[in-house]
């Protein structure tokens, strides 16, 4: 059973308290935007921010918990990117970082195309799919982030900013974040820039979806909506 799916003998509110797992996850996406800028602070905020991941990862778990196997392919993605995580925290080696990046992605990407096809489906605008619509973007920029990590990684030097290179462990991962919302959001401050000509036609690539979803995917909510049939009126 779908999203938008239910028996017609089933209560819409019963349906309703079923779908509301997207307010988790925009809730902790946003508290990702609010405290990644402390996660360069030293080793105790670096904790926080991997607390603050795996909640949004459990966050996401729920947010696509309906069929049960998008809920088995997060979780599957899920627990062994946590896993590495604190294994490398431990053990204090960067030798993890890229199968915990890749698997990180993975799971964003998953998740935002999920969270993507519940939005479009039906034609009514709820509480919770407008969640979904903001936690799609904010997914796309924190994605976008961590592909960035895995480019540096791979080709330091690949961005630099106004004080140098970006150092690709847990004291840069806040630079990486503001440069991919910079990005998502067209703003182009210039105080962090590609110094690798291969890197360009991502940051074009993301300049053109943060555009594109807000002009086609915001557009397409604000035409169904409809206060007369909205299921959360």
């Amino acid at each position: 059973m779908t999203w938008d799916q239910r028996p017609a003998n089933q209560p819409a509110s019963s349906a309703r308290r079923r779908t509301q797992h997207c307010h988790y996850l925009l809730a902790a996406l946003l508290a990702q935007l609010l405290f990644y800028p402390a996660f360069a602070q030293g080793p105790g905020w670096a904790i926080l921010g991997t607390l603050l991941n795996a909640a949004t990862l459990l966050a996401g778990i729920l947010a696509v918990s309906e069929r049960k196997r998008d809920w088995i392919i997060t979780t599957a993605i899920a627990i062994p990117q946590v896993a590495l995580t604190v294994i490398a925290i431990l053990l204090g080696t960067g030798l993890l970082a890229i199968p915990s990046i890749l698997l990180f992605v993975a799971f964003f990407v998953f998740t935002l195309t999920r969270l993507l096809a519940y939005v479009v489906r039906g034609r009514t605008v709820t509480a919770d799919k407008i969640s979904a619509a903001v936690s799609i973007y904010l997914l796309m920029g924190l994605a976008w982030a961590s592909i960035y990590v895995l480019i540096d990684t791979l080709a330091p030097g690949s961005f630099v900013s106004l004080n140098g290179a970006i150092p690709t462990d847990s004291s840069g991962k806040p630079d990486y974040i503001y440069f991919s919302f910079v990005t998502l959001t067209t703003l182009g401050y210039g105080d962090i820039t590609p110094a690798s000509s291969a890197v360009r036609p991502l940051i074009v690539l993301e300049s053109l979806g943060g555009v594109l979803y807000i002009a086609v995917l915001i557009a397409r909510l604000v035409s169904l909506y409809d206060p007369r049939t909205a299921e959360d009126k």
